[in-house]
């Protein structure tokens, strides 16, 4: 958690300034209706919401000291519900969707909440997010937390929030993805860099969910970077996959330059020398993030090869070499293709470097397919020829599998535009899949037919 910079810290007082002298906080504190707290809330919240996304976007480590400054009374408690929900949605789970450790945040701005003296309108706002963040918090966690509050009607409150329903796994699934939805498009991400490896193993989610947000938005990171170092090079933390999954992150998409891309390479270089586990733990690495919604364009494995050391020269160092040779030369260079027929047979078929391998070219593949729209069909005649020569070259099922549903799933696509089954493009792309399929996927002609057989819907029931 770092201190607020100086221009936020006076924007927080001119708009709290600005709370404290309002008609609207007059009104309601002459009134006490909820209505005028409403209008107070549409007025001022959408301002904090502004200072409050651009904290998180240009200075992430201030957000906490943000929010903490929000449980000001003379907020008059607007944003609590929705920093609230920021809490529950920050924190890491395991697969049973509860919390690896529990959420101090949440507990704090929940305790703000209860103690305000605007309780009773802004706890109509809270319902579900305090149900949610109970069910994933202990039972005895949250049993604690609702016994240590003074006001016996806040009790009975909270009390009604323990959802039975949510105590199973299924159900509190469900809810967490459907109550996330909800916070699709807000950035409320941070971090506090672990100092150790149980420190980094507890809070592994978070991190990667930060640094996930950051590189999928390309959102500019100079205002942590040096810290992000630091962290990189601190030995405390060196040794297990988290540690590693969070290097590989880095280094394949966060912008490191001069003296900070040196000490990162010599990060990742001395780990390669000294853990004997290291480059096992970067091939899982590279294999889930292959797998994940993750785009890694080749410039990823550029970036990365420009901080390898060629010694010593092993597996990792030959994965990035020939990603590279397909950065410079394209995927279909006579150049590429053999250098990777050279690499994949120096290796087991079903080594992690070879499958880690086969992972990165159907990548390329996918990634194109995914571009192409159906009136770009004449290319994928052209794509399918490069199909062809990979799959025989890795002879591999897996491989072949997930080329074969992205082709169909391609054709299917051509199918639903090209509905005229008489014309021109339906026919040539049936006449192309039928005389190609059959050959880069085994298929029979009747499988292949299935393909572009219209389904019939069925008629309505006369029944009544």
């Amino acid at each position: 958690m770092k201190p607020l910079e100086s221009s936020y810290v006076e924007h927080l007082k001119e708009l709290k300034s600005k709370i404290q002298e309002s008609n609207l906080l007059e009104n309601y504190l002459e009134s006490e209706e909820e209505s005028d707290y409403k209008e107070m809330s549409d007025l001022f919240e959408p301002r904090i919401q502004e200072l409050y996304d651009e904290v998180a976007k240009n200075h992430p480590l201030e957000l906490i000291t943000l929010e903490e400054e929000l449980m000001d009374e003379a907020f008059e408690g607007l944003f609590l519900p929705r920093i609230l929900g920021y809490s529950v949605l920050r924190g890491a789970i395991n697969d049973d969707y509860k919390y690896i450790r529990p959420q101090e945040q949440f507990q704090k701005i929940l305790s703000t909440i209860c103690d305000s003296v605007h309780f009773d309108f802004i706890k109509n706002r809270i319902g579900q997010t305090v149900q949610m963040g109970f069910a994933l918090n202990s039972d005895i966690w949250t049993t604690s937390f609702i016994n240590n509050m003074p006001n016996k009607r806040v009790v009975n409150y909270l009390k009604s929030l323990k959802s039975q329903k949510l105590w199973l796994l299924h159900d509190r699934k469900l809810a967490y993805n459907k109550y996330q939805r909800q916070f699709g498009d807000h950035n409320f991400y941070t971090i506090d860099f672990p100092e150790d490896r149980i420190e980094l193993i507890a809070s592994y989610g978070q991190f990667v969910n930060f640094l996930k947000y950051r590189i999928t938005n390309d959102l500019d990171n100079s205002s942590f970077i040096e810290d992000l170092v630091v962290f990189l090079e601190d030995l405390n933390v060196y040794g297990n996959q988290e540690f590693v999954d969070i290097l590989g992150l880095c280094i394949h998409y966060i912008r490191f330059e001069g003296e900070e891309e040196k000490r990162v390479a010599k990060v990742l270089n001395g780990l390669r020398k000294e853990n004997n586990n290291f480059e096992e733990m970067h091939f899982h690495f590279i294999e889930r993030l292959l797998s994940s919604e993750m785009q890694v364009q080749s410039d990823s494995y550029a970036k990365v090869y420009n901080i390898l050391s060629d010694n010593p020269s092993d597996d990792l160092f030959s994965f990035y070499y020939v990603q590279n040779i397909i950065h410079e030369n394209g995927l279909a260079s006579e150049t590429s293709i053999e250098e990777v027929k050279s690499v994949y047979n120096a290796h087991e078929g079903l080594s992690e470097f070879n499958e880690a391998l086969r992972l990165a070219i159907f990548n390329y593949f996918q990634s194109e397919m995914e571009t192409m729209q159906p009136k770009d069909y004449p290319d994928y005649f052209e794509l399918n020829k490069l199909l062809l020569t990979y799959t025989n070259l890795f002879d591999n099922q897996q491989f072949n599998q997930q080329v074969k549903e992205s082709c169909i799933k391609f054709v299917k696509s051509c199918i639903k535009v090209f509905t005229d089954k008489r014309g021109k493009n339906y026919q040539e792309v049936k006449k192309f899949v039928l005389g190609q399929f059959q050959n880069l996927f085994s298929m029979k002609e009747k499988e292949i037919l299935e393909i572009f057989k219209t389904r019939k819907k069925k008629k309505a029931s006369r029944v009544r």
